[in-house]
């Protein structure tokens, strides 16, 4: 049967568009999904499935992690390290500007705040992010020197600045929120024969001492909201004499002592001022250390079963 010539132009037309839709349809499909960004949801402790940077308390005890050794009864709790999943310089489609990337004074994680955002005459003195410290190095994590911790521990810390202020003094921080890789690179530190800095941090311990006493295998600082401080004069920023320094390990650290030991004398007038400190802050929601004068953890933490690994910056 002969065809005619138009019907043999709409056939090929109509061949012709049937082609090109299907290949359209292939093409979409094939679209690179790899620059989505998974965002965990840090309030309800939940994380995608199979995300690695998700470490569940229970499943990996033989990992040590560290922090100071304060007795902590959520130890054998199920609890997450949570890391950021965002390369640098990208951030997340996070409402209210919560994002990953840094700049300025933009949240340095959801649920965490630039502190002196908050206090603007904070005296940051950030010590893991030098070598003026116990180990005698910078820690792991610490890119920057800004004071992080999460917004209900600035907010109460706050409090506690605008009560000092009124007193005389401002606020030094030592540190706030510690990255969990910080805390692992002092479980290293602890194993290797580096001791440069015993004569003035623990000259009176062995390095295996410091562990978990002073030093534990989970920080409450990688929690989000511990501080360890001091105080200074609102008007000279000096230093407020307490009769001992920040991360002596030893009986003098304690808020209570009086007495003389290797680096000096702690009088009844220093005993005063850590009380004096440590008043304050129990008034503002803090609950102290009694093995150490300038630590504070908020009593009504945000994150009781969470050690952050996201990098001060």
């Amino acid at each position: 049967m002969m065809i005619s010539n138009s019907k043999k132009a709409f056939f090929f037309a109509s061949l012709a568009l049937m082609l090109f839709a299907f290949v359209s349809c292939k093409s979409s499909k094939g679209v690179d999904q790899k620059d989505g960004v998974v965002v965990k949801d840090v309030t309800m402790n939940k994380a995608p499935v199979n995300d690695p940077t998700t470490i569940d308390a229970q499943t990996s005890a033989t990992t040590p992690t560290t922090s100071d050794a304060q007795p902590s009864s959520d130890a054998q709790t199920s609890a997450t390290v949570q890391t950021p999943n965002t390369p640098n310089d990208q951030t997340t489609s996070l409402p209210n500007d919560q994002t990953t990337s840094l700049p300025n004074d933009q949240p340095p994680h959801e649920g965490f705040v630039y502190v002196k955002t908050l206090i603007p005459d904070l005296i940051e003195d950030l010590r893991y992010a030098t070598t003026n410290n116990f180990m005698g190095a910078k820690a792991d994590g610490y890119e920057g020197t800004r004071v992080i911790l999460s917004r209900p521990a600035a907010e109460a810390l706050k409090s506690a600045a605008d009560e000092l202020r009124e007193k005389g003094y401002v606020i030094k921080v030592f540190d706030a929120y510690r990255p969990q890789r910080a805390v692992n690179h002092f479980v290293r530190w602890s194993k290797s024969n580096d001791q440069r800095n015993k004569a003035d941090y623990f000259p009176t311990l062995r390095k295996n001492q410091l562990f978990p006493k002073y030093i534990a295998y989970k920080s409450g600082h990688t929690k989000g909201s511990t501080i360890d401080m001091t105080i200074c004069d609102k008007n000279t920023k000096e230093e407020v004499d307490m009769g001992g320094h920040f991360d002596y390990f030893g009986e003098p650290s304690h808020p209570s002592f009086i007495g003389k030991y290797s680096l000096g004398e702690v009088t009844q007038e220093h005993k005063k001022r850590r009380m004096m400190l440590r008043e304050v802050m129990v008034r503002h929601g803090f609950k102290p250390y009694d093995s150490e004068w300038w630590h504070f953890t908020l009593k009504n933490e945000p994150y009781p079963n969470t050690w952050f690994d996201f990098p001060v910056k």
